[in-house]
């Protein structure tokens, strides 16, 4: 039995758009797969072990900075030493802007960790949008559908085309919202 391991890099304990994401792959997977989710905020013996072992890692990661958060970067030259050669890794990296393209410098940095250590990229998903992207309000059907064909990806464990995604939201909206957001979390701070 093959086994997937989703790691979910996001520093929130509940509610992350990288939680959100990994949930409907989740629900996509052939359950014939075994299937484990953790956290990459701490790397103890327990988790190296699960990594070795599984024959799929699937990263889901917020952007900070145009890159990968600092917990990730280190979480992902720790794991490096582990000699995981030949095994997949897919991708799914969300951002707050509303173009996914904005993701394209993480890709680009998992792609050169996996050429470096000798793992397979698989591609992924680089999702816009910010919590818009994922909210029940303004559910997008185009990222769940993308979610779903990155899910079909694993399955067979075929190699996915790196794709980035927008919710289908007019820019001068997507802007007005992030303010209103913005002005709410400081007053929320006074």
């Amino acid at each position: 039995m093959n086994k997937i391991l989703l790691l979910n890099g996001s520093p929130k304990y509940k509610d992350s758009a990288s939680e959100h994401y990994l949930d409907i792959l989740y629900n996509n997977l052939d359950k014939n797969y075994y299937i484990e989710e953790e956290r990459m905020l701490f790397l103890n013996d327990t988790l190296k072990h699960k990594i070795k072992n599984a024959d799929i890692l699937v990263i889901s990661t917020p952007l900070y900075a145009d890159n990968l958060p600092s917990h990730v970067l280190d979480f992902l030259i720790k794991i490096g030493d582990l000699n995981l050669t030949n095994k997949m890794i897919y991708l799914i990296i969300n951002c707050g802007f509303l173009e996914g393209i904005h993701n394209i410098v993480a890709f680009k940095t998992i792609n050169n960790f996996c050429n470096y250590h000798h793992i397979k990229f698989m591609g992924g998903l680089g999702i816009g949008g910010g919590p818009i992207g994922y909210r029940k309000v303004l559910y997008n059907y185009s990222i769940y559908h993308n979610i779903k064909q990155l899910s079909d990806a694993i399955n067979y464990q075929k190699e996915y085309k790196i794709k980035y995604i927008s919710p289908l939201i007019p820019r001068f909206i997507y802007i007005k919202v992030a303010n209103i957001r913005w002005k709410r979390a400081i007053k929320s701070f006074k």
